[in-house]
């Protein structure tokens, strides 16, 4: 059967009201394909064995502070890219970000009409909860930015605020500066590593830290970015990531994630803390989402949203 999400589908798989969405949004959802059909039962089993064999037989690379050069190589590619496409904001998407018609949705496999659909389902995410969370913040910093491709976004919605990229792959800090000069962006690019923070990299006041697909490579070292955070005090903070948790184990789609996430080394247990210090009374958390929806092996897209208390 087909369908196409329209805005409330959308304003559901986030969890609001259809009339909370922005403009920007709905112009989004009306503008881009997101057409998609589910799978019948046979050809659903058949890409659940593809699943299978990829994390089987393929040896992926797993996350951690060893994979910087990796990291470095990879920004200097997009960075390259760049120049040499004359400053094409476009050149700026992770390579990552491989078009797919086959995609997760609501703990089922779905074949897209779109190859850019998860890109551009993306897109609007990220429309909705920087307008909603960024825009009374005075500055906005993120944390393992890459290629800088979240700027372009943040600068339309507000062209006006300081924003900073930081990154601990120097190739990522001078695309990001490239960025900022090419294109005229209030936009400063600077290294920092999740895992040595730089105690003496001051947040300005008023501030929001915006963490996107970036602190899924930490795995379960991210104590050093947290108590970062508690030395800083910033208004807010906004993490888009991978969140191994809310995986359910009785549905085979949500578990084979659940095996690939850990076959990855991907972030655990950072939701689970938040959720222990605000029973603390430390934090408090504003928002909270698994979109279910992701690529063909796991979901990026889940979001929290806190603040220290007293901040």
């Amino acid at each position: 059967m087909k369908y196409r999400l329209d805005d409330n589908d959308f304003a559901q798989i986030i969890g609001i009201q259809t009339s909370e969405l922005p403009d920007g949004c709905i112009r989004r959802i009306r503008e881009f394909n997101l057409s998609y059909e589910e799978l019948d039962a046979q050809q659903h089993e058949n890409v659940v064995h593809q699943v299978v064999r990829r994390i089987l037989e393929d040896d992926f690379s797993i996350s951690g502070e060893k994979r910087k050069e990796d990291w470095e190589n990879g920004w200097r590619e997009n960075f390259d890219a760049f120049v040499d496409s004359q400053n094409d904001l476009q050149s700026l998407v992770p390579k990552f970000i491989r078009p797919n018609p086959l995609l997760r949705f609501r703990q089922r496999y779905i074949q897209t009409q779109n190859p850019r659909f998860e890109w551009e389902l993306f897109q609007i995410y990220r429309y909705w909860f920087f307008e909603r969370f960024l825009k009374n913040v005075s500055s906005i910093y993120e944390f393992a930015c890459g290629t800088g491709y979240n700027f372009v976004a943040l600068n339309e919605l507000f062209p006006n605020k300081p924003l900073y990229g930081l990154d601990w792959a120097q190739s990522a800090v001078d695309l990001v500066n490239e960025l900022a000069r090419t294109h005229q962006f209030n936009l400063h690019g600077r290294a920092f590593d999740f895992f040595h923070p730089d105690q003496n990299f001051c947040l300005a006041e008023n501030s929001a830290v915006l963490t996107i697909c970036g602190l899924e490579q930490v795995g379960t070292n991210f104590d050093p970015f947290l108590n970062y955070l508690f030395q800083q005090r910033p208004s807010i903070c906004v993490h888009m990531e991978p969140w191994r948790e809310a995986y359910d184990d009785n549905n085979l789609v949500d578990y084979l994630a659940k095996v690939y996430h850990d076959k990855r080394g991907y972030l655990a247990g950072f939701y689970p803390k938040l959720e222990q210090l605000e029973a603390e009374g430390k934090i408090e958390i504003i928002f909270k989402n698994r979109l279910n929806f992701g690529s063909l092996f796991h979901e990026g897209y889940s979001l929290i949203v806190w603040k220290l208390c007293g901040a």
